[in-house]
This record gives structure tokens, sequence and C-alpha cells, in this order.
């Protein structure tokens, strides 16, 4: 009796830990495909800056956040994406 209760305590032990680690990965899945979609936004204005002839700054509302992106004399264009309380900052040039 004692083996099998020793049994079932190791395989609640081990079902627990393989939810765990299925929590952990929904939570990375979600976070890695939320970062695709800004990246792909910042890529868009980034694409869209570099063959403008007068690129100009300026700000657009996505639904995950923010993006902002300020031309610079020199040709050089920044972009940047904040999310909540992280932000992702791109840096390239016109041309």
């Amino acid at each position: 009796m004692v083996e099998v209760l020793v049994a079932l305590l190791i395989v609640e032990i081990g079902v627990t830990g393989a939810f765990g680690l299925m929590v952990l990965a929904s939570r990375t899945l979600t976070d890695a495909e939320e970062r695709e979609r800004v990246l792909s936004a910042v890529e868009a204005v980034h694409d869209s800056l570099a063959w403008a002839s007068a690129a100009t700054s300026g700000t657009r509302a996505e639904p995950w956040g923010v993006l902002r992106w300020s031309v610079g004399d020199s040709g050089s264009i920044r972009i940047t994406a904040v999310r909540g309380e992280d932000s992702l900052i791109v840096r390239g040039y016109n041309r």
C-alpha cells in the first residue's frame, strides 16, 4: 500500500511539473508572437521612411502600443516602439 502511495506521489509531482512547463511555454509563445508584431510594424515604418523622398518625424498608435520615429538631417532614422513598460529602439539610415 505504501508503495502505491509513493508511486502516485511521484506521478503527481511529474504531472504538476509538466503542467508548469506548459504554462511557461504558453506565456513564452504569446510574448514572442507579440514581439513579432512589434518588429513587423517597426520594419514596415522603416521601409516606408527609407523609400520616402522627404521623410518626416511622426507617431502611430498600434493595438499593442505606440511607434515614434524621427528623421535626422543626415538621413538617419530612429524608430522607438513602446509597448507597456518595454521599449525597442531601432536606428537606421535613409540612404
